[in-house]
Formats: structure tokens, sequence, C-alpha cells
């Protein structure tokens, strides 16, 4: 319940957006899925706990630092980043079809199961990879996180 009260908190905080509803959680940071009140289209908003050590603010820092730099089609857009009362708030593209994790699911505990995508699906998706990772290189960028759960499909 009192997730349900920070949305409704988050609503009247933040006059662009509009939440709709948790996509995602990490260590430091909780990823809603919101609407542009002035484009109606959906984005993804990373809001950072107020509770961030400074080693965990650093990163946070780097990550818009480096977000505002990168143009990729493979890459996700940061459309904007602003702070509001000592909580930071980076908005992104939303990615629709969810993580890689979800879309080829798990076999067992441990292994992923791909036999399920077609062939094609598979070396799109190792093409698209390949030239982010690629793109990332020749910036002197390296991700240091690449896993199917970090890996977005928008269609």
């Amino acid at each position: 319940q009192s997730e349900t009260n920070n949305i409704r908190n988050l609503r009247m905080s933040i006059n662009d957006y509009r939440i709709n509803r948790i996509i995602g959680k990490g260590s430091f940071a909780t990823v809603f899925k919101a609407f542009s009140r002035k484009t109606q289209k959906p984005v993804a908003i990373k809001i950072f706990s107020k509770k961030m050590s400074k080693q965990e603010e650093e990163l946070a820092r780097k990550e818009v630092s480096i977000s505002r730099t990168i143009d990729h089609p493979n890459i996700i857009h940061l459309y904007d980043e602003f702070r509001r009362n000592d909580t930071w708030y980076m908005v992104f593209e939303y990615c629709g079809k969810g993580d890689l994790d979800k879309l080829v699911g798990k076999k067992g505990t441990h292994k992923y199961y791909v036999g399920m995508l077609k062939e094609e699906i598979v070396a799109l998706l190792a093409v698209e990879l390949v030239e982010a990772v690629f793109y990332l290189a020749e910036k002197n960028i390296a991700h240091r996180d690449i896993k199917p759960a970090n890996i977005l499909i928008t269609d």
C-alpha cells in the first residue's frame, strides 16, 4: 500500500509525466512506466533513492553524463533528467517489449532457453548488440553489465 501512495505522490510532483506502474527495481533506483503529458507517449522514468551513498550517486552522475553523449539507434535514449526534493529522475525511451531475459524465458534455474526464438531474430539481436557495443567502444565507454535483463526490446 505504501508503494501505491508513493505513486500517487509522484503523480502530483512530476508535472510533465503521469506515472503508470513499476516496471523494474534496482539496488538504488526504481523504474516506472509513465506517459508524457505533452506527447501522451510512454516513457520510462528511473527514480533514484533519496538515500544513495556517495558511490551510488557518482555512478548515477556517470550514467547521466554518458547517456547525454550517446546517440545510437540500438541504445536507449535519455530524454530528460532532473532533480526535485533531493530525488533524481531520469526519463528514458520506453521499450515496450521488456527485456531479453523475459523474452527468451529460462529453462531450469540457470540456463537461458533460446530455442523458442527464430534463428533470424537471434541473429538480428546479436548484430544490433554488437553494433551498440562497437559504438560504445569507439567512444571509449565500457558498459560493464551486459546481460539479458539489460537488453531491452522495442519491437
